[in-house]
């Protein structure tokens, strides 16, 4: 399944840092960053990854091209910030993970079955009144609850809303629509209020030979 959009929003992390710890993870999995401009080649998407990073004074959002199928990969790789949140939206319905230093503090689905959590994580009003703190809006906890107790007919409404009400608008940009944005281009950009910069990976031919031979 594959969503229309994955999120990771980390309030107050720098960029620098985050940037760090998705580089440390994909290099343990046997990728290497490439550099200059970054076009890949389109026939082999299976050995590629890549991550926008965007970020402004407040927060740092991580856009992936992997949608969900990557999500727990990242949770991981940023286990160590105090406070990481995933939005997400797909398959009619719309929702979030928000972890605390690794560890799951709450869950929100908008329709049973999808995205169900490793835990059986119950309803937690103050961790999300703690994310929204975290974020600088305290006072928009209501707000949020009220766009979680509405009805939509399209799912990218809701998470629009929600993220604004974090006060990052820029969180509900599909990966796709910022990569033809960005046409490659490896250094760092600013539009609106917020900076970018793409991190681009390739499987590394020793990984890649090693991955073909235990297949076989």
């Amino acid at each position: 399944m594959s969503a229309y959009f994955q999120n990771t929003i980390l309030p107050g992390a720098k960029p620098a840092d985050v940037s760090e710890a998705i580089c440390r993870s994909l290099a343990a999995e046997g990728y290497e960053q490439e550099t200059g401009r970054l076009l890949f080649d389109c026939q082999d998407l299976l050995h590629e990854k890549r991550l926008f990073v965007l970020w402004n004074e407040k927060s740092c959002v991580v856009l992936q091209n992997n949608g969900v199928e990557d999500a727990g990969k990242l949770r991981s790789a940023l286990g160590d910030f105090p406070l990481v949140m995933q939005l997400w939206a797909k398959d009619g319905g719309w929702g979030y993970r928000l972890e605390e230093v690794g560890r799951p503090i709450a869950y929100y689905s908008s329709k049973p079955g999808l995205e169900a959590p490793d835990e059986n994580l119950a309803d937690n009003p103050n961790a999300l009144a703690g994310f929204a703190a975290a974020c600088g809006v305290p006072r928009d906890v209501d707000r949020l609850r009220r766009i979680e107790r509405t009805r939509y007919f399209f799912n990218q409404k809701p998470c629009a809303e929600f993220a604004e009400a974090l006060n990052i608008p820029v969180a509900v940009l599909a990966f796709h629509e910022l990569d033809q944005a960005n046409a490659g281009i490896a250094g760092e950009q600013s539009a609106l209020g917020w900076k970018c910069r793409v991190l681009a990976f390739k499987k590394c031919q020793s990984s890649r030979a090693l991955q073909a031979c235990m297949v076989r």
